[in-house]
């Protein structure tokens, strides 16, 4: 009988430390998804001007750590764009083509762009949309920004309703 019950606690034991352990891994993925988010602090367009039609055709994005948020490595990001007629996920790539973003710090004391573990960090996200993603006049897309703990945010942007002034290459607020 005694040989039965230390089976018993044992088996109690350790399930109750198998429990443990998974509660805890839940509870910090959990706190990874709510603090680790990013906030979007500018966004920024530039113009494609071919001839008399003009569209917005690269998305930039100033990025920092929400407060309270642990490292985001944005190489680990993808960003889903939906657009009024097209929509995309995008992975992270050393340069910006259509397809994948890529990330430049604008200021990052410590040089470990594209990890965001500083507060002070600002990074650009950079955006380029080819023809079926570019904005045309009026138009707006909503950009999600998925972490790498799963958190999530969400920017939406569009282009003025006329781009009539701006030249090929000018710089926008979206």
């Amino acid at each position: 009988m005694i040989l039965v019950a230390a089976i018993a606690a044992t088996l109690l034991v350790s399930t109750a430390g198998l429990l443990q352990n998974t509660a805890q891994a839940t509870s910090q993925d959990s706190k990874a998804q709510i603090s680790d988010q990013l906030l979007v602090v500018g966004a920024t367009g530039q113009v494609d001007a071919d001839g008399e039609d003009r569209a917005v055709d690269r998305i930039d994005l100033t990025v920092t750590a929400s407060p309270g948020a642990g490292e985001i490595d944005l190489s680990k990001a993808s960003i889903e764009f939906v657009g009024p007629t097209n929509h995309r996920t995008l992975g992270y790539a050393d340069a910006a083509r259509p397809g994948a973003f890529a990330v430049e710090s604008l200021v990052d004391d410590d040089a470990n762009a594209p990890v965001l573990n500083d507060r002070s960090d600002r990074f650009s996200v950079l955006i380029d949309l080819d023809e079926s993603m570019a904005l045309a006049p009026g138009k707006r897309a909503t950009l999600r920004i998925v972490g790498p703990s799963g958190s999530v945010k969400t920017a939406i942007v569009g282009a003025p309703a006329s781009l009539r002034s701006y030249d090929d290459g000018d710089d926008i607020e979206l």
